[in-house]
């Protein structure tokens, strides 16, 4: 296929047309005064978004060079998403800057671009350091609030948001969906919850609600089919004698066998309440063990040559609670080994960290959650579709932020920490530092005042006098874009997770760094072949007249 190229400055140049454009659609979203993007969509609802990674997948220009450059940094957004899950607008805005004085330094001469690249990975090595170094721990539930009001951009999503990261904390499951009504739902579901009900309304305990609850229960683990009531008799007669309850937990239970634990209940004696595995495959029986180590009990696998009629009470594990309904049941306060819980969740965690992004990590994290304090839901709510949709994006923004700054610390936010720290880097002391290192050096410092200016912007202020009375002010003050005052940015509750900054350095210098040193574009020429060109024929209509 014929090719079309760009080279030089004249393809760098295209590049940062399409870095600036994108640029311009995400940036005016950035900081408490930021504005939505609307989006349209083929079918449906227009989007209605302020978040920096969901406008920038919708966007392709229709020039082919300057698009290539739009879908560079777009990488930028989406990858700050994954490991942060917050920042990414101001990674665009940090590889603009980046991009944009750096192609002016290069096309007029007055850098090499080896040199160039090399002086900003010394700058972004030393920013991070000092990030790390600047960082301090949450010192409470004040400021995870004020950390997920910021990132959700609503105090309701960052109350919410934080009374859920404060229920099941930063590596429990929440799950954000979309709400029946105008109103958000947080619903905490403690303990170990799986989406499996009973398999008999027979089995219900408390009307009302048509749910099994069952105190201090006995549970029975196995992979096995029971096809018949005598496998489980002896078991059965013991927990009878006791006056206990039991959960069983079988891949198949036979109806004669419900028929003979029924039949028991209405002796008085007992409850019994049978429910299928959850999830499927191997899943199915990493999940069972899972629920094993929770209550101190053991799988009986017929793998492992395991009987049920052997099966002893000392087998059996145990909870304080067990509540069951038709379609969810929950195991509350395990009596698991701590010991035993906490080596399954650091063996899951290796898992975690060698699995790729697809099926199996999801499954790994939801494993890894219930093996925490239990799960949340969130129901986001609104009066159209469009605004449950950009509510939950919100939520899942706050929710990632929050998680970020329970795990790594926090810094103060709002541009602030980039600006003041920007000032104190210094090259390497090598004595050989060359001179378009250094302007490597100055272009960092330059970009990094550069999310500050877009807030002050969209503020309404002088950017260029809101960066420089924050980078003489004294260390933590800066620039509260609600009050359009300069505050003690911890005194205020404007800070930022330094997981979230140090990632947004980390991807707009690496997405600048491979922009920069681009000297050649290349695409694909379009073919397009116009059907309605030349004489209309068919249809036999052009033989007419001719007799």
């Amino acid at each position: 296929m014929v090719k079309l190229m760009l080279h030089g400055a004249e393809a760098r140049a295209a590049l940062a047309q399409g870095v600036g454009k994108l640029t311009a659609a995400v940036g005016g979203t950035l900081g408490p005064r930021g504005l939505n993007a609307i989006i349209d969509r083929p079918v449906g609802a227009p989007i209605i978004s302020r978040d920096g990674v969901s406008i920038a997948e919708e966007i392709e220009l229709p020039c082919r060079f300057e698009n290539l450059g739009a879908q560079v940094v777009r990488q930028v957004s989406k990858q700050t998403e994954t490991v942060a899950g917050d920042g990414t607008t101001t990674a665009v805005v940090l590889a603009n800057a980046l991009i944009q004085e750096g192609v002016g330094l290069l096309a007029s001469g007055g850098a090499v671009a080896v040199d160039l690249i090399q002086g900003l990975d010394e700058a972004e090595e030393a920013m991070i350091e000092a990030l790390v170094a600047e960082a301090r721990p949450l010192s409470g539930g004040r400021e995870l609030r004020c950390i997920t009001t910021i990132a959700g951009n609503d105090r309701i999503v960052g109350d919410l948001s934080a009374k859920a990261l404060e229920a099941v904390g930063s590596e429990g499951l929440i799950t954000v969906e979309d709400g029946p009504d105008w109103r958000d739902t947080l619903e905490i579901l403690e303990g170990f919850t799986f989406d499996r009900g009973y398999v008999s309304h027979h089995m219900i305990t408390d009307v009302p609600t048509m749910r099994a609850v069952l105190n201090d229960a006995y549970i029975f683990l196995t992979d096995q089919k029971i096809r018949r009531f005598e496998e489980i008799a002896s078991l059965v007669d013991t927990l009878v004698a006791k006056d206990a309850c039991l959960l069983i937990l079988a891949e198949e239970v036979d109806a004669t066998v419900l028929v003979g634990l029924l039949a028991t209940q209405t002796k008085g004696r007992g409850r019994f309440v049978v429910v299928n595995p959850p999830d499927f495959g191997h899943w199915r029986k990493a999940m069972m063990e899972d629920i094993g180590i929770l209550t101190g009990g053991r799988v009986i696998s017929g793998d492992l040559g395991h009987s049920l009629a052997q099966t002893r009470l000392e087998d059996l594990g145990r909870a304080e609670k067990v509540i069951v309904s038709q379609f969810e049941t929950m195991i509350l306060k395990g009596h698991g080994s701590p010991e035993a819980v906490v080596a399954r969740r650091a063996q899951i965690q290796q898992q975690l960290d060698q699995a790729p992004q697809n099926v199996e990590r999801d499954k790994l994290d939801e494993r890894m959650s219930k093996m925490t304090s239990g799960t949340v839901r969130i129901l986001a709510g609104g009066a159209t579709p469009a605004e449950r949709r950009r509510r939950v994006q919100l939520f899942d923004d706050a929710l990632c932020a929050g998680r970020a700054a329970l795990r790594d610390g926090i810094v103060s936010g709002g541009g602030t920490t980039l600006v003041q720290l920007a000032s104190q880097l210094a090259p390497k002391a090598n004595g050989k530092t060359e001179p378009s290192v250094l302007k490597g050096l100055e272009l960092f410092r330059s970009a990094m005042r550069r999310p500050l200016a877009q807030i002050a912007e969209n503020a309404g202020r002088d950017p260029i006098l809101v960066v420089e009375t924050v980078r003489q002010a004294p260390k933590g003050t800066g620039f509260d874009a609600r009050t359009n005052k300069f505050v003690d940015m911890f005194e205020a509750g404007i800070i930022d997770p330094v997981r979230v900054t140090i990632t947004s350095v980390r991807n707009a210098t690496s997405s600048a760094k491979m922009i920069l040193g681009t000297n050649s574009l290349i695409i694909d020429k379009p073919e397009f072949v116009d059907p309605t060109a030349g004489p209309a024929r068919g249809g036999g209509g052009e033989l007419l007249g001719r007799a």
